[in-house]
Protein backbone atom coordinates (compact mmCIF):
# COMPACT_ATOMS: atom_id res chain seq x y z
CA UNK A 1 0.00 0.00 0.00
CA UNK A 2 1.26 3.29 -1.03
CA UNK A 3 0.37 6.43 1.29
CA UNK A 4 0.25 9.41 -0.20
CA UNK A 5 1.17 12.27 1.71
CA UNK A 6 -1.59 14.19 3.51
CA UNK A 7 -1.96 17.36 1.73
CA UNK A 8 -2.98 20.64 3.81
CA UNK A 9 -6.36 20.85 3.09
CA UNK A 10 -6.70 17.01 4.05
CA UNK A 11 -5.16 17.62 7.21
CA UNK A 12 -7.61 20.42 8.17
CA UNK A 13 -10.55 18.24 7.16
CA UNK A 14 -9.67 15.29 9.14
CA UNK A 15 -9.07 17.70 12.18
CA UNK A 16 -12.21 19.49 11.66
CA UNK A 17 -13.45 16.33 11.68
CA UNK A 18 -12.40 14.82 14.47
CA UNK A 19 -13.18 17.77 16.67
CA UNK A 20 -16.35 17.67 15.32
CA UNK A 21 -16.71 14.00 16.11
CA UNK A 22 -15.22 14.63 19.08
CA UNK A 23 -17.74 17.54 20.45
CA UNK A 24 -20.47 15.64 18.93
CA UNK A 25 -19.82 12.54 21.21
CA UNK A 26 -19.29 14.76 23.81
CA UNK A 27 -22.55 16.48 23.79
CA UNK A 28 -24.36 13.14 23.38
CA UNK A 29 -22.39 11.41 26.48
CA UNK A 30 -23.25 14.82 28.53
CA UNK A 31 -27.00 14.21 27.26
CA UNK A 32 -27.04 10.41 28.09
CA UNK A 33 -25.59 11.41 31.35
CA UNK A 34 -27.28 14.36 31.94
CA UNK A 35 -30.65 12.54 31.38
CA UNK A 36 -29.69 9.40 33.36
CA UNK A 37 -28.42 11.26 36.20
CA UNK A 38 -31.75 13.62 35.91
CA UNK A 39 -33.85 10.98 35.79
CA UNK A 40 -32.56 8.61 38.49
CA UNK A 41 -32.77 11.85 40.85
CA UNK A 42 -36.23 13.03 40.39
CA UNK A 43 -37.44 9.21 40.29
CA UNK A 44 -35.71 9.22 43.93
CA UNK A 45 -37.74 12.30 44.68
CA UNK A 46 -40.56 10.93 43.69
CA UNK A 47 -40.09 8.01 45.63
CA UNK A 48 -39.44 10.32 49.10
CA UNK A 49 -42.02 12.38 48.46
CA UNK A 50 -44.60 9.24 48.00
CA UNK A 51 -42.69 7.55 50.85
CA UNK A 52 -43.21 10.81 53.52
CA UNK A 53 -47.02 11.09 51.70
CA UNK A 54 -47.45 7.38 52.63
CA UNK A 55 -46.10 7.73 56.42
CA UNK A 56 -48.20 11.39 56.76
CA UNK A 57 -51.61 9.12 55.83
CA UNK A 58 -50.43 5.96 58.00
CA UNK A 59 -49.98 8.57 61.20
CA UNK A 60 -53.30 10.30 60.40
CA UNK A 61 -55.15 6.97 59.66
CA UNK A 62 -53.91 6.13 63.60
CA UNK A 63 -54.65 9.07 65.23
CA UNK A 64 -58.61 9.54 63.66
CA UNK A 65 -58.81 6.05 64.81
CA UNK A 66 -57.72 6.70 68.35
CA UNK A 67 -59.73 9.94 68.29
CA UNK A 68 -62.63 8.14 67.40
CA UNK A 69 -61.73 5.11 69.74
CA UNK A 70 -61.42 7.68 72.46
CA UNK A 71 -64.77 9.06 71.90
CA UNK A 72 -66.58 5.87 71.47
CA UNK A 73 -64.99 4.89 75.26
CA UNK A 74 -66.15 8.00 76.57
CA UNK A 75 -69.68 7.80 75.22
CA UNK A 76 -70.05 4.34 76.31
CA UNK A 77 -68.92 5.11 79.85
CA UNK A 78 -71.91 7.97 79.68
CA UNK A 79 -73.90 5.67 78.26
CA UNK A 80 -73.63 3.24 80.90
CA UNK A 81 -73.77 5.76 83.43
CA UNK A 82 -76.73 6.82 82.74
CA UNK A 83 -78.61 3.97 82.09
CA UNK A 84 -77.50 2.84 85.54
CA UNK A 85 -79.08 5.97 86.64
CA UNK A 86 -82.50 4.92 84.61
CA UNK A 87 -81.90 1.35 86.42
CA UNK A 88 -81.95 2.98 89.69
CA UNK A 89 -84.80 5.36 89.40
CA UNK A 90 -87.26 2.43 88.33
CA UNK A 91 -86.22 0.35 90.85
CA UNK A 92 -87.03 3.25 93.18
CA UNK A 93 -90.43 3.85 91.51
CA UNK A 94 -91.13 0.14 91.12
CA UNK A 95 -91.07 0.22 95.01
CA UNK A 96 -92.91 3.30 95.74
CA UNK A 97 -95.57 1.43 93.48
CA UNK A 98 -95.61 -1.17 95.44
CA UNK A 99 -95.57 0.70 98.66
CA UNK A 100 -98.75 2.77 97.10
CA UNK A 101 -100.44 -0.35 96.02
CA UNK A 102 -100.55 -1.92 99.31
CA UNK A 103 -101.97 1.45 100.57
CA UNK A 104 -105.03 1.10 98.33
CA UNK A 105 -107.41 -1.16 100.11
CA UNK A 106 -106.48 1.10 103.98
CA UNK A 107 -107.34 4.17 101.40
CA UNK A 108 -111.01 2.83 99.94
CA UNK A 109 -112.09 0.96 103.14
CA UNK A 110 -113.95 3.99 104.29
CA UNK A 111 -115.70 4.52 101.34
CA UNK A 112 -119.30 2.33 101.04
CA UNK A 113 -119.67 0.01 98.74
CA UNK A 114 -122.07 1.33 95.92
CA UNK A 115 -119.78 4.56 95.40
CA UNK A 116 -119.21 4.23 91.44
CA UNK A 117 -118.07 6.97 89.04
CA UNK A 118 -120.81 7.08 86.14
CA UNK A 119 -119.50 7.09 82.16
CA UNK A 120 -119.68 10.70 82.25
CA UNK A 121 -116.88 11.13 84.79
CA UNK A 122 -115.06 7.80 83.45
CA UNK A 123 -115.42 9.39 79.62
CA UNK A 124 -113.89 12.90 80.96
CA UNK A 125 -110.75 10.82 82.76
CA UNK A 126 -110.37 9.04 79.31
CA UNK A 127 -110.51 11.75 77.09
CA UNK A 128 -108.38 13.38 79.06
CA UNK A 129 -105.75 10.92 79.52
CA UNK A 130 -105.97 8.81 76.37
CA UNK A 131 -108.21 10.69 73.90
CA UNK A 132 -111.01 8.18 73.70
CA UNK A 133 -114.51 8.24 74.95
CA UNK A 134 -114.81 5.19 77.34
CA UNK A 135 -118.41 4.98 75.97
CA UNK A 136 -117.82 3.66 72.35
CA UNK A 137 -115.30 0.97 74.14
CA UNK A 138 -116.54 0.40 77.44
CA UNK A 139 -119.97 -0.98 76.23
CA UNK A 140 -117.85 -4.38 74.58
CA UNK A 141 -116.46 -4.51 78.00
CA UNK A 142 -119.14 -4.17 80.17
CA UNK A 143 -119.23 -2.00 83.66
CA UNK A 144 -116.50 -1.60 86.49
CA UNK A 145 -112.57 -2.23 86.35
CA UNK A 146 -110.05 -0.22 85.60
CA UNK A 147 -108.13 -1.10 82.23
CA UNK A 148 -104.78 -1.35 82.38
CA UNK A 149 -104.55 -2.12 85.60
CA UNK A 150 -103.33 -4.75 87.95
CA UNK A 151 -104.73 -8.62 87.58
CA UNK A 152 -106.60 -8.33 90.80
CA UNK A 153 -109.57 -5.25 88.50
CA UNK A 154 -110.06 -7.93 86.04
CA UNK A 155 -109.30 -5.12 83.46
CA UNK A 156 -108.49 -5.32 79.81
CA UNK A 157 -107.73 -2.34 77.63
CA UNK A 158 -106.58 1.03 77.99
CA UNK A 159 -108.24 3.44 80.71
CA UNK A 160 -111.35 3.18 82.73
CA UNK A 161 -114.37 1.22 81.74
CA UNK A 162 -118.09 2.56 81.58
CA UNK A 163 -118.74 2.82 85.33
CA UNK A 164 -115.55 3.06 88.19
CA UNK A 165 -115.44 2.59 91.59
CA UNK A 166 -113.64 4.30 93.98
CA UNK A 167 -110.88 1.43 94.29
CA UNK A 168 -110.90 1.24 90.59
CA UNK A 169 -110.13 5.21 90.58
CA UNK A 170 -107.33 4.45 92.97
CA UNK A 171 -105.52 1.80 90.99
CA UNK A 172 -106.10 3.49 88.15
CA UNK A 173 -104.35 6.78 89.29
CA UNK A 174 -101.58 4.87 90.62
CA UNK A 175 -100.85 2.82 87.75
CA UNK A 176 -101.15 6.05 85.70
CA UNK A 177 -98.44 7.93 88.39
CA UNK A 178 -96.14 5.11 87.93
CA UNK A 179 -96.40 5.37 83.92
CA UNK A 180 -95.74 9.45 84.05
CA UNK A 181 -93.10 9.04 86.59
CA UNK A 182 -91.59 6.40 84.42
CA UNK A 183 -91.52 8.51 81.19
CA UNK A 184 -90.46 11.14 83.07
CA UNK A 185 -87.14 9.45 83.91
CA UNK A 186 -86.70 7.87 80.51
CA UNK A 187 -86.82 11.38 79.54
CA UNK A 188 -84.95 12.60 81.68
CA UNK A 189 -82.49 10.29 81.28
CA UNK A 190 -82.32 10.82 77.08
CA UNK A 191 -82.22 14.24 77.76
CA UNK A 192 -78.58 13.97 79.77
CA UNK A 193 -77.33 11.26 77.75
CA UNK A 194 -77.62 13.43 74.24
CA UNK A 195 -75.76 16.20 76.05
CA UNK A 196 -73.19 13.86 77.22
CA UNK A 197 -72.55 12.62 73.27
CA UNK A 198 -72.73 16.37 71.95
CA UNK A 199 -70.18 18.13 74.32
Amino acid sequence: MISLPASPSNRTAVISLAVVTALLLTGIGCYVWGHHGGFGEAEAKGRAEISALRTRYAEASANATADALNQYKAETVAANLVAKDLVSTRAALAKANADLKRSVDNAVAAVPAGCVFGPDFVGLCNDAFYGVRADSASQARGAGGAAGGPAETGAAGPGLRRDASVADLVVWLRDMGAYVRDLEATSASRRKLLLEWTR
